[in-house]
């Protein structure tokens, strides 16, 4: 993790930034995701999306809607997509949006529990930026902490945590970068009902 008092986040995020890579503020900016079933790889809109967007937006397969969500952090980057280190992110349109490929799916774990979690290895190259004064929720594992990366901590009590899991709090005094490993180990409560949280890790804080 590395933090600042010197520079505003927004200007750290943007000074790392590779030519090609996608930087975005969240605020309270909405984008969606649409998976290619053939090949694993995630498109995301270069640009926010509304609900009703979502809702009527038509694909054909092997493509299929994964996602309609609201970053948790204050702002987000994307370097390459899968596989391209040296490369700028490819980009498609989808139904008439503009999409770049931010991510590649992995092995799929499905919720051993109803309330339970999907796991999901997912190779992408992905940085998180969180402004001074905020509180992370992090879920504590064996094997590390993972960030709130999706939905908001109101729910977190009714969420059933992985084994050895537990939530704590950490409040922040100047703004960081939260790097993703890559692969990233994700897990997601909720997809599909509208009521997504997810949290991604390992990191270090």
């Amino acid at each position: 993790m590395t933090t600042t008092q010197e520079r505003s986040l927004e200007g750290l995020m943007q000074a790392a930034l590779p030519e090609g890579g996608f930087f975005a503020p969240v605020s309270d900016n909405y984008y969606m995701e649409v998976t290619d079933r053939s090949t694993g790889l995630v498109w995301m809109s270069s640009m926010p999306v509304t609900a009703q967007q979502y809702e009527e937006m038509e694909v054909e397969a092997p493509l299929t809607k994964t996602l309609f969500a609201r970053g948790s952090m204050d702002a987000f980057a994307f370097f390459h997509s899968p596989g391209l280190p040296e490369h700028p992110l490819r980009e498609r349109v989808i139904a008439g949006l503009r999409c770049i490929n931010v991510a590649a799916m992995g092995k799929v774990t499905p919720p051993t529990d109803p309330r339970g979690p999907l796991v999901a290895m997912v190779e992408k190259a992905h940085r998180l930026g969180f402004e001074a004064g905020r509180t992370l929720t992090i879920l504590s594992l064996p094997d590390g902490d993972y960030v709130g990366t999706l939905g908001e901590p109101d729910a977190d009590d009714n969420i059933v945590l992985p084994d050895g899991g537990a939530l704590k709090k950490v409040s922040l005094t100047s703004p960081q970068i939260v790097e993703l490993p890559n692969p990233t180990r994700c897990f997601f409560w909720g997809l599909g009902d509208g009521d997504l949280r997810s949290f991604q890790g390992p990191v270090t804080l």
